[in-house]
Protein backbone atom coordinates (compact mmCIF):
# COMPACT_ATOMS: atom_id res chain seq x y z
CA UNK A 1 0.00 0.00 0.00
CA UNK A 2 1.51 2.98 -1.14
CA UNK A 3 0.90 6.53 0.72
CA UNK A 4 2.13 9.66 0.34
CA UNK A 5 0.90 11.51 2.88
CA UNK A 6 -1.20 11.53 6.84
CA UNK A 7 -3.58 13.94 8.40
CA UNK A 8 -6.65 13.99 10.24
CA UNK A 9 -5.46 13.00 13.30
CA UNK A 10 -8.27 11.64 16.05
CA UNK A 11 -8.54 10.16 19.39
CA UNK A 12 -11.95 9.04 21.25
CA UNK A 13 -12.06 8.37 25.07
CA UNK A 14 -12.36 4.96 26.14
CA UNK A 15 -15.57 4.45 28.75
CA UNK A 16 -15.19 0.95 30.08
CA UNK A 17 -18.29 -1.00 31.22
CA UNK A 18 -18.85 -3.07 34.12
CA UNK A 19 -17.69 -6.18 32.30
CA UNK A 20 -14.92 -4.28 30.80
CA UNK A 21 -16.66 -3.75 27.40
CA UNK A 22 -15.85 -0.41 25.93
CA UNK A 23 -18.10 2.85 24.53
CA UNK A 24 -16.28 5.43 22.77
CA UNK A 25 -16.81 8.95 23.01
CA UNK A 26 -17.01 10.99 20.39
CA UNK A 27 -14.02 11.54 18.53
CA UNK A 28 -11.63 14.72 19.35
CA UNK A 29 -8.56 16.24 16.87
CA UNK A 30 -5.64 15.45 18.72
CA UNK A 31 -2.84 17.57 16.80
CA UNK A 32 -1.47 17.87 13.19
CA UNK A 33 0.02 15.14 12.21
CA UNK A 34 3.46 14.47 10.99
CA UNK A 35 4.19 10.93 11.08
CA UNK A 36 3.13 7.01 12.13
CA UNK A 37 5.30 4.02 12.87
CA UNK A 38 3.16 1.17 13.50
CA UNK A 39 4.77 -2.36 14.59
CA UNK A 40 3.11 -5.44 15.65
CA UNK A 41 4.39 -8.55 17.49
CA UNK A 42 2.60 -11.56 17.27
CA UNK A 43 2.72 -14.70 19.35
CA UNK A 44 4.27 -17.64 17.05
CA UNK A 45 3.67 -21.61 17.23
CA UNK A 46 4.98 -23.95 15.05
CA UNK A 47 4.15 -27.49 15.00
CA UNK A 48 6.59 -30.08 13.02
CA UNK A 49 5.14 -33.68 11.90
CA UNK A 50 6.85 -35.23 9.30
CA UNK A 51 10.19 -34.04 8.84
CA UNK A 52 8.31 -30.26 8.15
CA UNK A 53 6.28 -27.66 9.45
CA UNK A 54 2.61 -28.98 9.58
CA UNK A 55 0.62 -25.71 11.12
CA UNK A 56 2.17 -22.25 11.57
CA UNK A 57 0.01 -19.87 13.87
CA UNK A 58 0.33 -16.05 14.15
CA UNK A 59 -1.48 -14.51 16.71
CA UNK A 60 -1.45 -10.70 17.30
CA UNK A 61 -0.14 -9.97 20.40
CA UNK A 62 0.55 -6.19 20.98
CA UNK A 63 1.79 -3.01 18.62
CA UNK A 64 4.01 -0.04 19.36
CA UNK A 65 2.53 3.18 18.09
CA UNK A 66 4.78 6.26 17.32
CA UNK A 67 3.15 9.59 16.74
CA UNK A 68 4.95 11.93 15.44
CA UNK A 69 3.16 15.79 15.74
CA UNK A 70 2.98 19.28 15.42
CA UNK A 71 2.20 19.97 19.20
CA UNK A 72 0.24 18.25 22.06
CA UNK A 73 -2.31 20.66 23.64
CA UNK A 74 -3.40 20.49 27.32
CA UNK A 75 -6.68 18.45 27.20
CA UNK A 76 -5.22 15.99 24.88
CA UNK A 77 -1.81 15.75 26.99
CA UNK A 78 -4.60 14.94 30.20
CA UNK A 79 -6.51 12.59 27.94
CA UNK A 80 -3.84 10.77 26.55
CA UNK A 81 -1.46 10.67 29.70
CA UNK A 82 -3.03 11.03 32.83
CA UNK A 83 -1.17 14.43 33.65
CA UNK A 84 -3.15 17.20 34.98
CA UNK A 85 -3.14 21.07 34.84
CA UNK A 86 -2.66 23.04 38.44
CA UNK A 87 -4.33 26.19 39.70
CA UNK A 88 -2.38 28.42 37.77
CA UNK A 89 -2.59 26.38 34.44
CA UNK A 90 0.39 24.64 34.12
CA UNK A 91 0.66 21.24 33.04
CA UNK A 92 2.17 18.76 35.87
CA UNK A 93 3.41 15.10 34.63
CA UNK A 94 3.73 13.21 37.85
CA UNK A 95 5.54 9.31 38.27
CA UNK A 96 1.64 8.48 39.09
CA UNK A 97 0.31 9.98 36.11
CA UNK A 98 -1.82 7.46 34.40
CA UNK A 99 -3.61 8.13 31.13
CA UNK A 100 -6.31 5.66 30.31
CA UNK A 101 -6.23 3.42 27.00
CA UNK A 102 -8.20 5.97 24.11
CA UNK A 103 -9.43 5.07 20.27
CA UNK A 104 -6.58 6.52 17.82
CA UNK A 105 -7.64 7.56 13.81
CA UNK A 106 -5.98 8.72 11.05
CA UNK A 107 -5.77 8.83 7.15
CA UNK A 108 -3.26 8.42 4.52
CA UNK A 109 -3.22 10.19 1.10
CA UNK A 110 -2.72 7.66 -1.88
CA UNK A 111 -0.74 8.70 -5.13
CA UNK A 112 -4.16 8.38 -6.64
CA UNK A 113 -5.48 10.67 -4.58
CA UNK A 114 -7.63 8.36 -2.37
CA UNK A 115 -7.13 8.11 1.24
CA UNK A 116 -7.18 5.06 3.58
CA UNK A 117 -8.70 5.35 6.57
CA UNK A 118 -7.74 3.63 10.23
CA UNK A 119 -8.80 3.31 13.62
CA UNK A 120 -6.77 1.70 16.49
CA UNK A 121 -9.39 0.45 18.93
CA UNK A 122 -7.00 0.51 22.21
CA UNK A 123 -3.90 1.93 22.38
CA UNK A 124 -2.40 3.19 25.69
CA UNK A 125 0.14 6.66 25.66
CA UNK A 126 2.65 7.47 27.40
CA UNK A 127 4.31 10.61 28.11
CA UNK A 128 5.57 12.59 24.99
CA UNK A 129 9.07 12.68 24.51
CA UNK A 130 10.74 16.21 23.87
CA UNK A 131 14.13 16.86 21.61
CA UNK A 132 15.14 20.50 22.43
CA UNK A 133 18.03 22.15 20.23
CA UNK A 134 19.79 25.35 20.67
CA UNK A 135 19.01 27.95 17.75
CA UNK A 136 22.00 27.90 14.97
CA UNK A 137 22.66 28.98 11.50
CA UNK A 138 19.81 26.95 10.33
CA UNK A 139 16.45 26.77 11.23
CA UNK A 140 15.40 23.08 12.41
CA UNK A 141 11.74 22.47 13.73
CA UNK A 142 11.72 19.56 16.79
CA UNK A 143 8.78 18.70 17.28
CA UNK A 144 6.67 16.20 20.29
CA UNK A 145 6.66 12.53 19.59
CA UNK A 146 4.33 10.28 21.64
CA UNK A 147 4.43 6.29 21.78
CA UNK A 148 1.65 3.97 22.88
CA UNK A 149 0.59 0.42 22.66
CA UNK A 150 -1.75 -0.96 21.14
CA UNK A 151 -3.71 -3.67 22.28
CA UNK A 152 -7.18 -5.49 21.38
CA UNK A 153 -10.15 -4.34 22.39
CA UNK A 154 -12.47 -6.21 25.23
CA UNK A 155 -15.94 -5.43 23.40
CA UNK A 156 -16.37 -8.38 20.71
CA UNK A 157 -17.64 -7.71 17.71
CA UNK A 158 -20.96 -9.62 15.94
CA UNK A 159 -18.58 -12.62 15.33
CA UNK A 160 -17.17 -12.99 18.84
CA UNK A 161 -14.28 -11.77 17.99
CA UNK A 162 -11.91 -9.01 19.37
CA UNK A 163 -10.84 -6.36 16.85
CA UNK A 164 -7.63 -4.21 17.21
CA UNK A 165 -7.54 -2.19 14.02
CA UNK A 166 -10.02 -1.30 11.20
CA UNK A 167 -9.04 -0.14 7.96
CA UNK A 168 -10.43 0.87 4.36
CA UNK A 169 -9.54 2.79 1.49
CA UNK A 170 -11.85 5.06 -0.26
CA UNK A 171 -13.39 4.37 -3.76
CA UNK A 172 -13.10 0.31 -3.02
CA UNK A 173 -15.65 -2.24 -3.97
CA UNK A 174 -18.13 -2.39 -1.42
CA UNK A 175 -17.08 0.48 0.35
CA UNK A 176 -20.36 3.39 0.93
CA UNK A 177 -19.58 6.57 0.78
CA UNK A 178 -21.24 6.81 4.12
CA UNK A 179 -18.39 4.96 5.74
CA UNK A 180 -16.15 7.60 4.66
CA UNK A 181 -18.42 10.61 5.41
CA UNK A 182 -19.05 9.07 8.75
CA UNK A 183 -15.45 7.57 9.71
CA UNK A 184 -14.49 10.78 12.02
CA UNK A 185 -18.25 10.98 13.55
CA UNK A 186 -17.91 8.01 15.63
CA UNK A 187 -15.65 5.10 15.82
CA UNK A 188 -16.02 2.50 13.51
CA UNK A 189 -17.94 -0.54 14.24
CA UNK A 190 -17.68 -3.62 12.26
CA UNK A 191 -20.45 -4.81 10.28
CA UNK A 192 -21.21 -8.46 9.45
CA UNK A 193 -24.62 -8.76 8.43
CA UNK A 194 -27.74 -10.18 9.93
CA UNK A 195 -27.02 -12.43 13.51
CA UNK A 196 -29.19 -15.09 13.57
CA UNK A 197 -31.83 -14.01 16.11
CA UNK A 198 -35.28 -14.91 16.50
CA UNK A 199 -37.24 -11.21 16.07
CA UNK A 200 -40.27 -10.02 14.38
CA UNK A 201 -40.34 -10.10 10.22
CA UNK A 202 -39.83 -7.10 8.70
CA UNK A 203 -42.15 -6.99 5.72
CA UNK A 204 -40.83 -6.17 1.75
CA UNK A 205 -42.05 -3.35 1.43
CA UNK A 206 -41.19 -1.47 4.86
CA UNK A 207 -37.65 -2.78 3.52
CA UNK A 208 -38.17 -0.69 0.13
CA UNK A 209 -37.68 2.58 2.06
CA UNK A 210 -34.26 1.69 4.14
CA UNK A 211 -30.82 2.39 2.72
CA UNK A 212 -29.01 -1.02 2.56
CA UNK A 213 -25.02 -1.38 3.45
CA UNK A 214 -22.75 -3.44 2.13
CA UNK A 215 -22.50 -4.27 -1.41
CA UNK A 216 -26.48 -4.65 -1.81
CA UNK A 217 -27.67 -0.98 -2.27
CA UNK A 218 -26.58 2.25 -0.91
CA UNK A 219 -29.39 4.36 -1.28
CA UNK A 220 -33.07 4.30 -0.06
CA UNK A 221 -36.25 3.97 -2.15
CA UNK A 222 -36.58 7.93 -3.59
CA UNK A 223 -39.91 8.93 -2.04
CA UNK A 224 -40.51 6.43 0.66
CA UNK A 225 -40.26 6.07 4.30
CA UNK A 226 -38.96 2.80 6.44
CA UNK A 227 -42.12 1.74 7.65
CA UNK A 228 -42.13 -0.25 11.52
CA UNK A 229 -43.53 -3.79 10.68
CA UNK A 230 -44.29 -6.23 13.30
CA UNK A 231 -46.03 -8.51 11.88
CA UNK A 232 -44.22 -11.41 9.78
CA UNK A 233 -44.98 -12.40 6.28
CA UNK A 234 -48.53 -14.41 6.20
CA UNK A 235 -47.72 -18.10 6.28
CA UNK A 236 -51.01 -18.53 4.38
CA UNK A 237 -48.86 -17.31 1.03
CA UNK A 238 -46.73 -19.94 1.41
CA UNK A 239 -46.82 -23.60 1.31
CA UNK A 240 -44.49 -24.51 3.81
CA UNK A 241 -44.42 -28.16 2.20
CA UNK A 242 -43.36 -26.95 -0.87
CA UNK A 243 -40.08 -25.34 0.61
CA UNK A 244 -37.70 -28.62 0.02
CA UNK A 245 -34.50 -27.85 -1.58
CA UNK A 246 -33.03 -29.83 -4.42
CA UNK A 247 -29.40 -29.85 -2.32
CA UNK A 248 -31.05 -30.48 1.33
CA UNK A 249 -27.34 -30.00 2.91
CA UNK A 250 -26.71 -26.77 0.96
CA UNK A 251 -27.58 -23.50 2.71
CA UNK A 252 -27.40 -21.23 -0.72
CA UNK A 253 -30.51 -23.06 -2.44
CA UNK A 254 -32.12 -23.80 0.46
CA UNK A 255 -32.32 -19.70 1.17
CA UNK A 256 -32.92 -19.10 -2.46
CA UNK A 257 -35.55 -21.26 -2.48
CA UNK A 258 -37.43 -19.80 0.55
CA UNK A 259 -36.79 -16.32 -0.76
CA UNK A 260 -38.43 -16.96 -3.38
CA UNK A 261 -41.45 -17.63 -1.53
CA UNK A 262 -41.31 -14.81 1.15
CA UNK A 263 -43.18 -12.61 -1.33
CA UNK A 264 -40.61 -10.14 -1.87
CA UNK A 265 -41.38 -7.32 -3.86
CA UNK A 266 -40.46 -7.39 -7.13
CA UNK A 267 -38.56 -3.84 -8.61
CA UNK A 268 -38.01 -3.52 -4.97
CA UNK A 269 -35.79 -6.28 -3.41
CA UNK A 270 -34.75 -7.74 -7.14
CA UNK A 271 -35.57 -7.13 -10.52
CA UNK A 272 -34.64 -9.55 -13.48
CA UNK A 273 -33.54 -8.08 -17.06
CA UNK A 274 -35.81 -8.48 -19.98
CA UNK A 275 -35.78 -11.98 -20.92
CA UNK A 276 -35.16 -12.86 -17.21
CA UNK A 277 -31.91 -15.02 -17.92
CA UNK A 278 -30.65 -12.82 -15.16
CA UNK A 279 -31.76 -11.78 -11.88
CA UNK A 280 -30.82 -8.59 -9.56
CA UNK A 281 -31.32 -8.90 -5.85
CA UNK A 282 -30.56 -6.83 -2.80
CA UNK A 283 -29.00 -9.58 -0.59
CA UNK A 284 -28.16 -8.08 2.31
CA UNK A 285 -32.00 -6.48 2.99
CA UNK A 286 -33.34 -10.28 1.65
CA UNK A 287 -30.94 -12.11 3.89
CA UNK A 288 -32.37 -9.64 7.06
CA UNK A 289 -35.61 -11.69 6.27
CA UNK A 290 -34.88 -14.44 5.42
CA UNK A 291 -33.20 -15.82 9.11
CA UNK A 292 -35.72 -13.90 11.02
CA UNK A 293 -38.70 -15.50 8.35
CA UNK A 294 -37.36 -19.42 8.72
CA UNK A 295 -36.80 -19.16 12.50
CA UNK A 296 -40.43 -17.29 13.12
CA UNK A 297 -42.12 -20.24 10.94
CA UNK A 298 -40.06 -23.01 11.84
CA UNK A 299 -38.26 -23.46 8.81
CA UNK A 300 -34.69 -25.77 8.99
CA UNK A 301 -31.91 -23.45 8.05
CA UNK A 302 -28.04 -23.30 7.99
CA UNK A 303 -26.94 -20.97 10.39
CA UNK A 304 -24.76 -18.75 8.83
CA UNK A 305 -23.86 -14.98 9.02
CA UNK A 306 -24.26 -12.98 5.73
CA UNK A 307 -20.22 -12.78 5.51
CA UNK A 308 -20.52 -16.68 6.02
CA UNK A 309 -23.74 -16.84 3.22
CA UNK A 310 -22.24 -14.46 1.12
CA UNK A 311 -18.64 -16.71 0.87
CA UNK A 312 -20.56 -19.94 0.44
CA UNK A 313 -22.91 -17.97 -2.78
CA UNK A 314 -19.81 -16.76 -4.49
CA UNK A 315 -18.30 -20.13 -5.24
CA UNK A 316 -21.80 -20.99 -6.97
CA UNK A 317 -21.98 -21.87 -10.42
CA UNK A 318 -25.22 -19.59 -10.81
CA UNK A 319 -22.92 -16.52 -8.83
CA UNK A 320 -22.09 -13.86 -11.68
CA UNK A 321 -21.04 -10.51 -9.28
CA UNK A 322 -22.16 -7.04 -8.33
CA UNK A 323 -22.97 -4.10 -10.37
CA UNK A 324 -24.44 -1.03 -10.17
CA UNK A 325 -27.99 -0.86 -11.92
CA UNK A 326 -30.63 2.24 -12.17
CA UNK A 327 -34.42 1.11 -10.84
CA UNK A 328 -37.66 1.91 -12.01
CA UNK A 329 -37.47 4.63 -9.68
CA UNK A 330 -34.72 6.05 -10.78
CA UNK A 331 -32.32 5.43 -8.10
CA UNK A 332 -29.08 3.53 -8.82
CA UNK A 333 -28.73 0.54 -6.89
CA UNK A 334 -25.58 -1.87 -6.20
CA UNK A 335 -26.69 -5.31 -6.24
CA UNK A 336 -25.90 -9.23 -6.47
CA UNK A 337 -26.20 -10.60 -10.16
CA UNK A 338 -27.59 -14.13 -10.78
CA UNK A 339 -27.36 -16.53 -13.70
CA UNK A 340 -31.67 -17.18 -13.08
CA UNK A 341 -31.43 -19.83 -14.99
CA UNK A 342 -28.74 -21.50 -13.78
CA UNK A 343 -30.33 -21.07 -10.13
CA UNK A 344 -33.31 -22.67 -10.98
CA UNK A 345 -31.92 -25.65 -12.26
CA UNK A 346 -30.69 -26.36 -9.26
CA UNK A 347 -33.63 -25.61 -6.89
CA UNK A 348 -37.17 -24.29 -6.98
CA UNK A 349 -37.00 -20.15 -7.06
CA UNK A 350 -40.09 -19.84 -9.18
CA UNK A 351 -41.58 -17.91 -6.54
CA UNK A 352 -39.46 -14.67 -7.94
CA UNK A 353 -41.19 -14.92 -11.70
CA UNK A 354 -43.94 -11.84 -11.42
CA UNK A 355 -45.35 -10.49 -14.82
CA UNK A 356 -44.41 -6.91 -14.20
CA UNK A 357 -43.33 -6.34 -17.80
CA UNK A 358 -40.43 -3.74 -15.85
CA UNK A 359 -36.36 -4.95 -17.39
CA UNK A 360 -33.74 -3.18 -15.37
CA UNK A 361 -31.87 -0.78 -17.17
CA UNK A 362 -28.18 -1.08 -16.82
CA UNK A 363 -26.10 1.93 -16.08
CA UNK A 364 -22.51 3.11 -15.76
CA UNK A 365 -20.97 2.67 -12.15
Amino acid sequence: MATIGMDMLYYAKITEGTNGEETYGSPIRLARAIQADLTIEFAEATLFADDGAVYVIKDFKTGKLTLGIDDIGVTAAQDLTGASVDDNGVLVSTSESDGAPVAIGFRALKPNGKYRYFWLYRVKFGTPATNLHTKGDTITFQTPTIEGVVIRRSKPDSQGKHPWKVEVTEGDDGVTPSVISGWYTTVYEPVFGAEPTKSPVVAADAVAGSESTGPDGANPVSGSEPKSVTEPINPAQVSFDDIVPATPSDPVTRAFEVMAKMGLEENVMYMFDSDRATLYIRLSDAYKQYIPYCTGNDIPFTNLTYSEFLQEFKTRDFFIGGEKKSWPDGVTRSVWVIDFKKLSEECDVAGFVHDTGVPVTEVES
